[in-house]
């Protein structure tokens, strides 16, 4: 079984990353320490820095050469100060709970006599459903 990449695993990674390299800089880092400080593996690993990369967190991600370089991007501070993925999850899923709240206040208001709206309350169950099912 393959292990889950969460929210605190990435925090955890990207903390580590923030710690230990100067930002900017071509840095060469020590893979076999980043994986036993966060408990996970080496490929979790390769597929977590590769995320890293697409969102612009590092770059000259390079691990095929002699050791291990990357450039941490300043970028990668700024988003731990902002509290990492696990604030981000958090506003992610205050948000869906907001427009579930807005769905659940409209279909209060509209009146299921009229034809018309009784369509769009239809709609606003099946998307408060959808939204549910994204939470859970």
């Amino acid at each position: 079984m393959y292990p889950i990449i969460t929210s605190q695993l990435k925090d955890s990674t990207l903390q580590w990353l923030c710690t230990n390299i100067r930002p900017g800089q071509l840095s060469e880092f020590d893979l076999s320490e980043l994986v036993r400080s966060t408990n996970t593996d080496e490929d979790t690993m390769d597929a977590i820095l590769n995320d890293f990369v697409e969102l612009g967190l590092i770059d000259s991600l390079n691990p095929m050469r002699q050791g291990n370089h990357l450039i941490l991007k300043v970028k990668a501070h700024d988003f731990v100060q902002k509290g990492g993925f696990t604030v981000l999850d958090a506003l992610n899923e205050a948000n869906i709970q907001k427009i579930l709240y807005e769905l659940e206040h409209l279909k209060k208001q509209l009146q299921p006599n009229k034809p018309d709206q009784l369509e769009m309350i239809n709609k606003l169950t099946t998307i408060a459903a959808t939204l549910t099912g994204v939470i859970a």
